[in-house]
């Protein structure tokens, strides 16, 4: 009876197991920002910013993009998470991919997920069916958080997240992206960019304050429900 109460034991805890969470950043420290002041547009402006023990893979790639005339500006910003605000039209975003260095290679004035470094080593197996979790804040509605996963410059899912005006808690199901490009391999994500679209429109300000994966607990539960449903008999034998 003692076994038998000892695997049951054993059970209950794995049908509690909580989800695994994955902090891609906890935004402290800082400021680790890129500037742009942009008079003759499109330009674009790239920063790197080592952060130990702050983001995943150690480091913090920034860039920040112009649409129109203005000033811009994206990263990190002292007590405001990550940030991005513009007085004029156009785009930012910062970039986890374990290597320090971005560069726009195709000199389009943007950047692009197929243009990171992939160096984080990131396995998300038993991530499939978690979620992106955000806290986010926009100043104005329309604004769009574009968030990419890639395991290489050829596989990667895209996430657009729509933003309500103020301060919100946004859940994305990883299986269902926005748009992929070829296959993620979950067991090898080389990298993660979080990218605030104000292209359509002038002075946003945005900031993200929670940028987690939550994963569910690897198929434990399942496995010991299928072990309680199809072990009855060799349970019976194994407590007598």
């Amino acid at each position: 009876m003692k076994k038998l109460l000892s695997l049951i034991a054993l059970v209950a805890a794995s049908l509690s197991a909580p989800a695994t969470t994955h902090v891609i950043d906890n935004f402290l420290g800082g400021p680790d920002l890129v500037f742009l002041t942009s008079l003759t547009p499109p330009q674009i402006a790239t920063g790197t910013f080592p952060a130990p023990g702050n983001a995943i893979g150690g480091v913090r790639d920034a860039a920040v993009w112009s649409v129109s005339q203005g000033i811009f500006a994206s990263g990190v910003a002292f007590d405001e998470g990550g940030y991005a605000s513009f007085t004029g039209s156009g785009a930012g975003g910062i970039v986890w991919d374990g290597v320090l260095g971005i560069s726009d290679a195709n000199n389009d004035k943007t950047i692009t997920p197929d243009e990171l470094d992939f160096g984080l080593g990131l396995d998300l197996s038993d991530c499939q069916d978690g979620t992106l979790e955000v806290t986010a804040f926009a100043d104005l509605p329309a604004a769009v958080l574009r968030i990419s996963i890639g395991s290489d410059a050829g596989n990667y899912n895209v996430y657009d997240i729509a933003l309500a005006v103020g301060t919100a808690d946004y859940s994305v199901d990883l299986s269902f992206p926005t748009s992929t490009v070829g296959v993620l391999n979950y067991a090898a994500v080389g990298a993660v960019a979080l990218f605030v679209d104000g292209t359509a429109f002038d002075n946003l300000d945005v900031s993200v304050s929670r940028l987690e994966i939550s994963c569910p607990d690897g198929g434990w539960t399942l496995g010991c429900l299928g072990l309680g449903l199809l072990g009855i008999a060799p349970l019976r034998r194994f407590i007598r």
